[in-house]
């Protein structure tokens, strides 16, 4: 397949399916990636508002392209059920986009929500870790790497609640190192990433220890993501006290 060439004779799905517009109402853009665009849509017949992102067919360069959207789909189906996971509500077909009917999560990004807060006590980082660590072993358990982990790929369904998580954004996922999680609960603990600090002489022994172990450089030496749910950090919600003084601090740095 090459850039230009007729992209919109792509079969992406593999099967005729329904016009999404007979189904649902599109309405404003939410969001804006690569690929596609997604935006709120109104479902017809129940008035139940959920997200749709519309994928450009005409940005497709090559037949990889066309595989990541099908796996992106083949997946999100494969993990439905899951608490923490976008629930697919469909998915269709038209000359120019396919286009993925998923849960509506109104909180927006973890990423966006971390830059308002500011900081995350020990407590609530280690409480945030567990279910985006939980997320990580149920996709494993099904064979599912998802490699893009990072907090713009996870959303609040209610912006009030900072652990409504839902992980999202399954269209690139092959090998996948414990590097990004660090990087994650990173930015929650300090409303930032930086990797140059010495190193967080504020923050617990417990979870050094744990990101320590999460970076091993031998594959066979790195914690699973079933030991990270097992590391005491994890399972006493963060070890240290909450300590404002010491949040200050890490939020001024």
């Amino acid at each position: 397949m090459r850039h230009g060439t007729d992209n919109q004779a792509i079969y992406v799905l593999g099967h005729k399916t329904a016009n999404v517009r007979d189904l649902y109402t599109l309405g404003h853009k939410l969001g804006q990636g690569q690929f596609g665009t997604t935006y709120l849509c109104t479902e017809v017949s129940t008035g139940v508002e959920y997200a749709c992102k519309s994928i450009s067919k005409r940005k497709f360069i090559s037949k990889e392209d066309v595989e990541d959207v099908r796996r992106e789909i083949q997946i999100m189906h494969h993990l439905a059920g899951h608490k923490n996971i976008v629930t697919i509500r469909g998915a269709y077909e038209d000359s120019l986009y396919v286009h993925i009917v998923m849960e509506l999560c109104g909180g927006g990004q973890l990423f966006d929500q971390i830059i308002r807060r500011g900081r995350y006590s020990e407590r609530e980082a280690a409480e945030l870790t567990k279910i985006i660590i939980g997320v990580v072993e149920a996709c494993h358990s099904l064979g599912v790497m998802h490699r893009d982990l990072k907090p713009e790929n996870f959303l609040l369904v209610n912006r009030d609640d900072d652990f409504s998580l839902k992980a999202t954004d399954f269209g690139v996922s092959v090998f996948f190192k414990p590097e990004t999680k660090q990087g994650i609960f990173d930015a929650v603990l300090k409303g930032h990433i930086d990797f140059d600090s010495d190193p967080w002489p504020l923050i617990s022994d417990s979870v050094k220890d744990l990101i320590q172990k999460m970076l091993c450089s031998r594959p066979s030496d790195r914690l699973t993501a079933h030991d990270v749910l097992c590391h005491p950090w994890i399972c006493e919600n963060g070890v240290a006290p909450d300590n404002s003084g010491a949040i200050d601090e890490l939020k001024a740095g």
